[in-house]
């Protein structure tokens, strides 16, 4: 059995989330009759990977190709080559991870409505 958390309860159904053994959560929607319920928003279910996936799979919709150097290369660019400087302009820092991943919102949203249009 493994132990879930319910989210929500609707029409006999239960969304669920729960970690798995690499430590990712998962949440799905199954029918009430394989959950057992416990106290508060606990239960445990037998296979919570029958549930109806629930959720974006971010994962897809992202390409990440930044390496160190490419890090370095920015960080440096941004006048942060000691600890002292990485710590004393932490948005200078997280500016310098955001481009060279290439991701923001904006370029996430995007990736979002081609992924509702099936592209």
């Amino acid at each position: 059995m493994t132990q879930v958390r319910i989210i929500r309860r609707k029409n006999a159904l239960c969304l669920i989330e729960w970690v798995d053994e690499n430590g990712y959560f998962h949440r799905g929607w199954i029918s009430d009759k394989y959950v057992s319920f416990g106290s508060g928003n606990e239960g445990t279910v037998r296979d919570p990977n029958m549930s109806v996936p629930y959720g974006i799979p971010w994962r897809e919709l992202v390409s990440l190709n930044a390496t160190p150097l490419d890090l370095e290369k920015e960080l440096n660019r941004r006048g942060i080559w000691t600890i002292e400087e990485l710590r004393n302009n932490p948005q200078g820092a997280q500016s310098a991870i955001q481009s060279v991943y290439g991701m923001d919102f904006a370029s996430l949203l995007n990736s979002v409505k081609a992924y509702e249009k099936g592209i």
